[in-house]
């Protein structure tokens, strides 16, 4: 009689994918022989091994046999995600309250025949690694005690890591159109949803501790599809959405998974210390490259590096850009009162400005504030860099006048804004069954793309602008190499054009 075939699960194929990757000079054949496995079926595992880790990452470690995907995927993805959340905000969850969850979100998306029953949970929750426990949350003020406690046990956590792997993750909050005398409007405002969250951006940003490796920010918007994404193939940073514009479990699982891809693929172990709040999922154990350490509750203020001055060097460069946007956009139009419209972004024109100010953060600003954080291995480089601040002071009160609102007020104003919160059902489903709405702005609904020879003029109008002053020899380099792009990019249009006209010859 035939020997049974071993089944083995998605946990066990985890364990032999590492195998394989930690012995990469080792035959097949003999790992095969030292695992007790057949040859054909470890590179079976191996060939499938993109699918396993996605499901790994769907449901933990878990020791499910088969990858198969529910009847009811799209309902179980937004139940999921509703779980996560809940739990990340401690609230307790059992098997009563997800089949009411579930049938409440089996209607909004209109399955059919769909029944809540005690065979169904048992799957859902092998097939997500769905266990009902509560999960320590945030309160109360900030305990000395915790931070005295928690400066004496960093050392050991980052024992073994480089300065340059280990990073901090954070959101923070952007009215990206907001003008100062729009200041007194917005101060103390959480924006939770309503009109004022169209003003909004939440931005996640991520930086190691050295500042020699600044993550390509994450923006959360609201619409979906804005119009001034129409034609654009690259973007200056990640863009997503929802209908809050609010950091989500589902959003930062994605971050992670991402960021643990690109550490894999540069062969890195790295750590990533980030805070607790309902977007940020307890259980990361599915993660291989990246340990996340989540800093005690409330004392992000005292152990955040991202906290203690690197978003505001962030928010003080945006700012200081948009008023000097403003000031230029005033003095080619007059009267003011008449040119308000030249002086409003849309989300593009706001993330190329978020992408540059993000840039000019200087590595010795990221080091300070490491060192802040309680990163002693770091030496204490300056004192924390800004940026001199008396040109910006008096841009900013040529364009405010006599208005009382004060340059720091126009910087922190969207400090305390809410980034994250739990969706509710609702806002889960529609984000499955609805396009979120465009971005209202007084861009054209079709824009096209401007044409080689209207894009070389207006270049060429560009540069002679740029070498009427002193620049940089840097500065003309990055010139040329745009024009020499510029040029390269009709070359390659003007080739697949050829190319379609020799086949039409032909026929």
């Amino acid at each position: 009689m035939a020997e049974k075939r071993k089944k083995i699960s998605i946990a066990e194929k985890i364990s032999i994918i590492k195998e394989i990757e930690a012995n990469p000079g080792m035959s097949r054949v003999e790992l095969a022989k030292n695992l007790k496995l057949a040859p054909s079926t470890l590179n079976t595992i191996w060939k499938n091994k993109s699918s396993v880790l996605e499901a790994a990452e769907k449901c933990g470690n878990s020791k499910r046999m088969r990858m198969k995907p529910s009847t009811y995927d799209d309902m179980e993805q937004v139940l999921i995600t509703w779980f996560q959340q809940a739990r990340a905000a401690n609230i307790p969850i059992n098997g009563t309250i997800l089949k009411e969850k579930a049938l409440q979100i089996a209607l909004q998306l209109g399955v059919e025949n769909f029944k809540a029953s005690n065979g169904w949970i048992d799957k859902f929750r092998q097939r997500h690694g769905v266990v009902y426990k509560a999960e320590c949350g945030e309160s109360g003020s900030v305990d000395e005690h915790t931070v005295e406690q928690w400066l004496k046990i960093l050392p050991t956590l980052t024992a073994g890591y480089e300065l340059r792997d280990i990073f901090n993750a954070d959101e923070t909050g952007v009215f990206f159109n907001l003008m100062p005398d729009k200041t007194f409007t917005f101060r103390g405002e959480n924006c939770h949803g309503g009109k004022k969250s169209k003003e909004r951006l939440t931005v996640l940003l991520c930086t190691n501790a050295d500042g020699s490796e600044k993550i390509k920010p994450l923006i959360i918007g609201k619409p979906r599809n804005p119009r001034c994404f129409k034609h654009i193939s690259t973007f200056p940073c990640k863009y997503t959405s929802n209908t809050k514009a609010w950091m989500t479990s589902e959003i930062f699982l994605n971050f992670l998974r991402e960021f643990d891809a690109k550490m894999g693929s540069a062969a890195r172990k790295v750590l990533l210390f980030v805070d607790r709040c309902a977007a940020h999922p307890p259980d990361t154990s599915f993660l291989r490259n990246v340990k996340v350490v989540f800093l005690p509750p409330n004392c992000t203020s005292r152990l955040q590096p991202l906290d203690l001055g690197i978003i505001h060097a962030l928010k003080l460069k945006y700012r200081t850009s948009l008023v000097r946007k403003a000031l230029n956009a005033i003095d080619q139009t007059k009267p003011r009162s008449q040119n308000n419209s030249k002086l409003k972004l849309n989300i593009l024109q706001a993330m190329n400005l978020i992408m540059h100010s993000w840039k000019e953060i200087s590595a010795e600003t990221i080091k300070n504030c490491f060192k802040k954080a309680g990163f002693h291995e770091i030496e204490m480089v300056a004192p924390v860099e800004e940026v001199d601040t008396s040109n910006e002071l008096q841009e900013f009160h040529e364009l405010v006048g006599n208005n009382s609102v004060s340059f720091e007020d126009f910087v922190r104003i969207d400090d305390d804004v809410a980034t994250t919160g739990v969706l509710s059902v609702e806002e889960l489903t529609a984000e499955r069954t609805v396009e979120s709405e465009n971005e209202s702005d007084s861009e054209a609904d079709d824009d096209p793309v401007p044409s080689y020879a209207k894009a070389a003029e207006g270049f060429e109008t560009f540069k002679r602008f740029m070498m009427a002053h002193k620049l940089e020899d840097t500065t003309l380099s990055k010139l040329s190499d745009v024009e020499h792009e510029m040029v390269l990019i009709q070359s390659r249009l003007n080739r697949k054009q050829t190319s379609l006209l020799d086949y039409f010859k032909k026929l």
